[in-house]
């Protein structure tokens, strides 16, 4: 066997990165364009001659990190006529950008992130998705070189998840309609934006583009505010269509008396890998849980935020009818209908989500817009309302900073804090000399001018 010139492997054909492959029918061996790297896709070399102007055109195409034949972008095409669906190297060439989406799918920080399956689902979209939107069957952005691709290009392609609509409303006065826009799909192209980042620092590493064109994409600027607050008519609405020992009540009860988010919520449980319930004492007569959180835990959890969480009247007593039930799971409290296995946190939300359409159609209470994250703001709000100080709820709540439990209690209270505005306008008043006319005097007022 001759030693190739240049390359990492000795090869047949004295070329770097051009192999001999035997058939698996037998007949004589071939020759193909190949990296050397398990997984990376095999070209056939025409004609299987390698002195030919042809081949050597071919060949320094390779090189350049591109297809050796325009005509053929992949060499597996004839054996999977269908390459989009399938998310394998052999489908997509040295250098596109389904190749290295691939790559970062199969890197081991990647494996370990916990919203794994939803990223994986926004890659494959953005392989499978036409270059030219108008032609849904031409080709796909998954098999475009990595140089064709700028920071123009992605603005585009993630546009592609943005809707903007306009609605006409009032105006302030009432006396007008004007029109106001509205914008869908913003976070979720942003946080695609974000996911692409570390596939941006591969692309310069990889030398494919000299700067990371991701960090180049302006960022989505929709409605700001956060998840909706739950409010009390909301609340009593839900609780009114879910009695205690059904399923979505129990959802409900322990987002809303744990303050948990919808990735902590899904794992509470007796014994889980997130959460230990600590047994009752005289402090907690119906125990408490220590939950180890997902938000802000590296990846292999140990640097995870950890929140205590005292189990109230109210949660025991929704925990106790869904044991009564039989719905209470043996290590998680919420399980499958069929078998005693959690939930993934997206099917768990979707699931809320249907719950509370239901809910608005039996009430006529509007549910749009509000999620378990909804319930985490209301709890915190509930215990402050409570005499709870900040730094007391961050313990239970899991907050770093007391900025967003600042931002929570001025939304909620404000407009519960007008009579005890009026009451101390009032008492100074009366502290003044300023006479102050009772309740009562202005209906007297009222009835003498009738």
């Amino acid at each position: 066997m001759a030693r190739a010139r240049k390359g990492p492997k000795p090869t047949a054909s004295g070329w770097p990165y051009v192999y001999n492959q035997p058939k698996k029918a037998g007949g004589p061996d071939r020759f193909v364009f190949w990296t050397g790297r398990k997984g990376d896709p095999k070209y056939v070399v025409r004609g299987n001659d390698i002195s030919s102007p042809a081949f050597l055109a071919a060949y320094a195409r390779f090189q350049n990190g591109q297809p050796p034949y325009e005509d053929r972008p992949v060499s597996t095409a004839r054996r999977n006529p269908n390459p989009d669906t399938s998310r394998t190297d052999k489908d997509y060439a040295y250098g596109t950008l389904g190749w290295l989406l691939l790559r970062r799918m199969k890197m081991t920080d990647f494996e370990r992130q916990k919203n794994r399956r939803a990223i994986e689902g926004q890659f494959l979209w953005i392989m499978k998705e036409p270059v030219k939107k108008e032609v849904p069957n031409g080709p796909k952005v998954g098999h475009l070189p990595l140089k064709h691709i700028d920071s123009v290009a992605l603005t585009n392609l993630l546009a592609r998840k943005v809707s903007t609509t306009t609605e006409k409303k009032p105006d302030r006065t009432g006396l007008k309609v004007r029109e106001v826009l509205i914008v869908k799909g913003d976070k979720q192209a942003n946080n695609i934006l974000k996911w692409l980042r570390p596939v941006g620092k591969m692309a310069v590493v990889e030398k494919f583009w000299t700067v990371n064109h991701v960090d180049l994409v302006e960022k989505w600027r929709g409605k700001r505010g956060g998840f909706k607050m739950w409010t009390d008519e909301v609340w009593e609405a839900v609780c009114k269509v879910y009695s205690l020992g059904t399923k979505p009540r129990l959802v409900f009860d322990l987002a809303g008396f744990s303050g948990q988010r919808r990735g902590d919520v899904y794992v509470l449980g007796w014994n889980t890998p997130a959460c230990t319930f600590l047994k009752p004492d005289e402090e907690c007569p119906y125990g408490s849980l220590e939950i180890r959180q997902e938000k802000g835990a590296d990846d292999d959890g140990e640097e995870a935020q950890i929140a205590y969480v005292p189990i109230i009247q109210e949660l025991h007593d929704s925990l106790e009818a869904a044991r009564v039930k039989g719905i209470l799971g043996a290590n998680f409290f919420i399980r499958q209908d069929h078998k005693d296995l959690p939930y993934t946190k997206e099917s768990l939300g979707n699931m809320v989500r249907k719950w509370l359409d239901k809910a608005e159609e039996e009430t006529g209470v509007s549910t749009k817009g509000y999620s378990l994250h909804g319930l985490r703001k209301l709890f915190v709000c509930r215990l402050i309302e409570r005499g709870c100080e900040p730094h007391v709820v961050m313990s239970a709540t899991g907050h770093q900073t007391l900025k967003e439990i600042d931002r929570y209690a001025k939304g909620y209270f404000r407009e519960k804090m007008k009579s005890k505005l009026y009451a101390k306008w009032r008492e100074h008043a009366i502290k003044q000399g300023i006479p102050v006319s009772t309740k009562a005097d202005e209906d007297d007022g009222l009835n003498e001018a009738a």
